[in-house]
C-alpha cells in the first residue's frame, strides 16, 4: 500500500513543515518492528536508502515485499526483494558477511549491533530482461523502461535444489506480477537476466500448455523426484482464485527439441499445468484432492497468498489464505513415461485459523517453513512455520507445522503489514529458525533482521577423505568417498574446478541426500573435484594442499564455512 511519506507539527507556536526521512535504518538504524517474547532486532536497509561509493546511485524503492538471499562468494550475502508497486521492480542489497555476523553477534551479547557497517551496494536485481525465452533482452537499470507491476513474494533456489539434477540446476529467483493477467517470471540470479514466463514457456503434452497468467502471489518448487521434471504449486492472490500446478520438461526448448538454454535445462521453456481439485478443509481436518485440466471443482478461495516448501520433505508445502487461516499441502506426484496426472494426488490439512484481533493469529500472508531445527533444547523434528500478517498490525508469528505452540515474535511500527519473511540462519551461521529476515510495507518500507531468544551457533563441520572417482558410464562419472571425520554432518557438497587451476572450485552439488556417493555429468576437458562435509547451515573442510593449507572455499558456495578443529 502506498501512504505519504511526510508529516508536519506545530512546535512553540510555529509551523514547521517536518519531512520524513526515510533514509534512517540503513545498518541497524531506527527500529521498525517492535519484539516480543524475548526476540530481538535491528534493521539492513530502507526505503530511500541509497548506499554511498557503492558505484550506484539507487535508492530503494517503497512497498517491500517478498525476498530471499545466496552467498555470492565466501564474503558477500547477496539479498533480493521485490516492490510491490504498480511500477514494480526486484532490487538487490549485497551485505558484508563477516560483518552481519558481526552485528548479529553484538546484538545476541549487548542488544545492540555496535555500530557495525554491513551494507555494501544495492542497485537493481537485473541487468536486462526478456519476453521471448532469451531471444531479445531489453537493457535497463531502473524502471524508466519497464513495466512491471505488483512484484509480490518470491523465492529464490540453489542449483540441484533437491539433490543431483533435481530441482532447478541454476541461481534462480521466481516472482509474479500480483494483477489480474499477471505474469511468472524467473531471474537468472548469476548473471541478472530477468525471464518473462507466461506467454513465453512451450506447450508440452498432458495438460494445458504453457505458463499460465494469473494474479500470482508467489510460486513453491516441489521434488519430483526426477531428474527431468520440476514441479511448481502456483498460487494466485485474486484472479482465478485456484492453486494451479506446472510440472516443466528439462533440457526441452519451446517447440519440444533438445535445448541446454537456461530456461531449457530447468524446465521452464516446455510444460504444462493443471488444476487442483479439491477443496479447503476445516480446522485439524485433511482433504483429498487429484489433478485435472478442468477447472470444474478446482480447490479455490478468495485470499490464497504465499507458499513455501518444506525444505526437508520438500514434497509438502504451507500456504497462507489470508480470508481461511494456514494449510499444509503434501503431494504425491507420479511419472511414469511423464507425468500421470490420474496416478497423482494431493492432500490438504488446515493447521490455524485466522481472526481474532490483535494478539491472535489474523490475515495470514508471507509464509517461510525452516529446515528441523534444535532451540533453547527442543528438538523440531520438521522445522518451525513462521507467518507475516496482511494488515495494519503486522504481527509475525512462529508455529509447529501441524499448527501447535503458536508465538507472536513481533509487530510493524509504521502502520504496515509485515511481509516477505524467510530464514537466513544457514547463511550465517546459525541453527535454522535463529536468525531471519522480515520486511514491512508501512511509511517508510524497510527490512528487518529478526533475532530468536534461543538462538542457537552451528558448532561446524568436518572434513572427508578418500574420494574415488570412475567412470560410471561414456557420460557419468561416479564419485564416492568416505564420511565425514565429525559425526554431526548429514549432508555433503560437491564441487568441481579446471585442473591445473587449483582455486577454481565451484559448486556443483549442494545436496547428495547425506550419502556418500553420487554420480556427475562427464566433463568436456580436465576437472577436479572436491567433496565438503555440512552440518547444518555450515561447510567443513575443502581439503589441504600438498603443502598442508587449506584450500580456498568455493566461488560459488553452498554455506558458510566453520570447521570444527581439526579432526583426522
Amino acid at each position: 500500500m502506498n501512504r505519504n511519506l511526510s508529516s508536519a507539527t506545530l512546535l512553540c507556536a510555529v509551523l514547521w513543515l517536518l519531512v520524513v526521512n526515510p533514509a534512517q535504518a540503513i545498518d541497524g538504524g531506527t527500529l521498525r518492528v517492535n519484539t516480543l517474547n524475548g526476540w530481538e532486532a535491528f534493521e539492513v536497509i530502507t526505503q530511500g536508502d541509497n548506499p554511498t561509493g557503492d558505484g550506484f546511485n539507487y535508492s530503494m524503492p517503497s512497498i517491500f515485499d517478498g525476498a530471499s538471499a545466496w552467498l555470492v562468494d565466501p564474503f558477500t550475502l547477496r539479498v533480493q526483494v521485490n516492490h510491490e508497486k504498480t511500477d514494480a521492480s526486484i532490487s538487490e542489497i549485497d551485505l558484508n558477511l563477516a560483518n552481519l555476523r558481526a552485528a548479529i553477534s553484538n546484538m545476541i551479547d549487548n542488544g545492540n549491533t555496535g555500530g557495525v557497517s554491513f551494507v555494501l551496494s544495492a542497485r537493481q536485481a537485473y541487468g536486462r530482461w526478456s519476453d521471448n525465452g532469451g531471444s531479445s533482452f531489453t537493457n535497463t537499470s531502473s524502471t524508466s523502461n519497464t513495466s512491471f507491476s505488483r512484484f509480490c513474494s518470491s523465492q529464490a533456489y540453489i542449483p540441484n535444489t533437491f539433490g543431483p539434477d533435481r530441482g532447478f540446476v541454476d541461481h534462480l529467483y521466481v516472482t509474479g506480477e500480483e494483477v489480474s493477467g499477471g505474469r511468472l517470471f524467473a531471474l537468472d540470479s548469476i548473471n541478472r537476466d530477468l525471464y518473462q514466463l507466461s506467454g513465453t514457456t512451450g506447450s508440452a503434452p498432458g495438460g494445458i500448455g504453457g505458463m499460465p497468467f494469473d494474479a500470482w502471489e508467489n510460486a513453491a518448487l516441489l521434488d519430483t523426484g526426477e531428474t527431468e521434471y520440476v514441479a511448481l504449486l502456483l498460487s494466485p492472490d485474486g484472479g482465478s482464485e485456484e492453486l494451479k500446478l506446472y510440472i516443466g520438461e528439462k533440457g526441452r526448448d519451446t517447440s519440444g527439441n533438445v535445448s541446454n538454454s537456461i530456461l531449457a535445462r530447468n524446465g521452464l521453456a516446455y510444460g504444462s499445468w493443471y488444476y487442483l481439485n479439491g477443496s479447503l478443509p476445516s480446522l485439524g481436518n485433511t482433504n483429498g484432492g487429484t489433478f485435472d485440466t478442468s477447472s470444474s471443482g478446482a480447490l479455490s478461495s478468495t485470499k490464497l497468498e504465499d507458499i513455501d516448501t518444506s525444505p526437508s520433505d520438500p514434497t509438502r508445502v504451507v500456504l497462507g489464505d489470508q480470508d481461511s487461516g494456514v494449510f499444509t499441502l503434501d503431494f504425491d506426484l507420479v511419472f511414469s513415461g511423464g507425468f500421470s496426472s490420474g496416478a497423482s494426488s494431493f492432500t490438504v490439512t488446515k493447521i490455524s485459523n485466522e481472526g481474532g484481533g490483535g494478539g491472535s493469529l489474523s490475515s495470514p500472508d508471507n509464509v517461510d517453513w525452516t529446515n528441523p531445527t534444535t532451540l533453547g533444547g527442543t528438538f523440531y523434528s520438521e522445522g518451525l512455520i513462521f507467518v507475516n500478517e496482511d494488515n495494519d498490525s503486522g504481527e509475525i508469528w512462529h508455529m509447529n507445522p501441524d499448527g501447535s505452540n503458536q508465538v507472536q515474535i513481533g509487530s510493524t511500527t509504521v502502520n504496515g503489514e509485515s511481509t516477505g519473511i524467510f530464514d537466513l540462519s544457514n547463511l550465517v551461521g546459525y541453527a535454522p529458525g535463529s536468525i531471519l529476515i522480515t520486511n514491512n510495507q508501512g511509511t517508510p518500507a524497510s527490512m528487518t533482521v529478526l533475532i530468536n531468544p534461543n538462538v542457537e551457533a552451528s558448532t561446524g563441520a568436518g572434513r572427508v577423505t578418500q574420494l574415488r572417482i570412475d567412470k560410471l558410464s561414456p557420460t557419468s562419472l561416479q564419485l564416492d568417498w568416505q564420511s565425514s571425520c565429525s559425526a554431526d554432518d548429514d549432508n555433503y557438497a560437491v564441487y568441481v574446478g579446471e585442473l591445473g587451476l587449483f582455486t577454481s572450485h565451484t559448486l556443483e552439488i549442494c545436496d547428495t541426500a547425506g550419502v556418500t556417493t553420487t554420480s556427475v555429468s562427464m566433463p568436456a576437458d580436465n576437472r577436479y573435484y572436491l567433496v565438503v562435509p555440512i552440518d547444518g547451515p555450515e561447510e567443513g573442510s575443502y581439503g589441504t594442499d600438498s603443502d598442508g593449507v587449506e584450500r580456498p572455499v568455493g566461488l560459488a558456495i553452498c554455506a558458510t564455512q566453520t570447521m570444527v578443529p581439526p579432526c583426522p
